[in-house]
């Protein structure tokens, strides 16, 4: 896909399609004109500091914040002008979703200040719409909900009305989906119970989670005469409660990556890894740990 961008980014720019290629060490905007003179919309791809390292040997780069101050130090801003950023990082702050990679420890993460001199901040990849610290940055978020962790949110499109030097208007349009995403909890006959659902659109994408404290057999097919597009059922109990307790703090956190992984390849695949495939997967997570830990 990467290369597909780069190979109609050329094509793409006499149509006044923008694309950002790969970084190579310098930002050039896009310059656009109107009754309050230039605006100048710069991009930033996603950055690593072992990307931004190569383009400037001279600088200490360690962290993604020092990444990101170096790359906007190959910019020639005109703080008097009107900036607008187009990237996409990590703030220190912003709220993800499950559905989301984010770096154990929030290695990734960058401290918004770097951008202060842009009157506005479009940042991309969260899913939740959110300002960062100041109402002119933002995460526009996604068109749809893309797990049940974003079950609560409200998908919008931004829509932001650059005026003079330091007029900002910004505006939020709903988005309403033919189906919403969201959860439905209760004992089994609550949520069979016409009274809780008459009002709502059963053609809803569901995850269902019941409460009883036994299972309800056949459970499945028979919500799916209500809900014909349940996509999960869950039981929320005493014994799945004690359950997740003891996978999360005492079976999980004593395994090694390598071990998880294991244990997955065994269920999928109802045989365990035998010793080349397993000396593999040592190898690999070695290799993974070596590169973050010099990212």
């Amino acid at each position: 896909m990467r290369s597909a961008l780069r190979f109609g980014a050329e094509l793409f720019k006499n149509s006044n399609v923008h694309i950002v290629q790969s970084y190579n060490g310098k930002m050039k905007p896009v310059t656009l004109s109107d009754e309050h003179g230039d605006l100048h919309i710069w991009m930033l791809p996603y950055l690593r500091p072992s990307v931004v390292r190569r383009c400037f040997a001279d600088k200490d780069i360690a962290t993604y914040s020092d990444a990101l101050a170096a790359a906007l130090s190959g910019a020639n801003l005109d703080a008097s002008k009107r900036n607008v950023l187009i990237t996409h990082q990590f703030i220190t702050g912003a709220i993800a979703s499950e559905s989301e990679e984010i770096s154990v420890g929030g290695s990734e993460n960058v401290d918004g200040s770097l951008f202060d001199n842009f009157d506005y901040v479009a940042l991309g990849h969260l899913h939740r719409p959110q300002k960062m610290g100041r109402d002119t940055m933002r995460y526009s978020g996604t068109p749809l909900k893309y797990s049940f962790s974003e079950a609560d949110h409200t998908k919008s499109v931004t829509v932001v009305a650059m005026g003079s030097k330091g007029k900002v208007e910004i505006a939020e349009l709903p988005l309403i989906p033919f189906r919403d995403m969201r959860e439905v909890r209760g004992t089994y006959s609550e949520v069979m119970n016409r009274n809780s659902y008459r009002d709502t659109n059963t053609d809803d994408y569901v995850r269902i989670v019941l409460t009883d404290e036994q299972d309800e057999p056949d459970a499945m097919a028979k919500l799916r005469n209500i809900y014909p597009n349940i996509m999960r059922l869950e039981y929320d109990n005493k014994r799945t409660q004690a359950s997740t307790s003891f996978e999360t703090t005492v079976h999980a956190n004593k395994r090694e990556p390598s071990q998880l992984f294991a244990e997955l390849f065994e269920k999928q695949n109802g045989r365990p890894m035998d010793d080349k495939q397993s000396e593999y997967i040592e190898n690999l997570f070695n290799e993974i740990w070596r590169e973050v830990a010099h990212s």
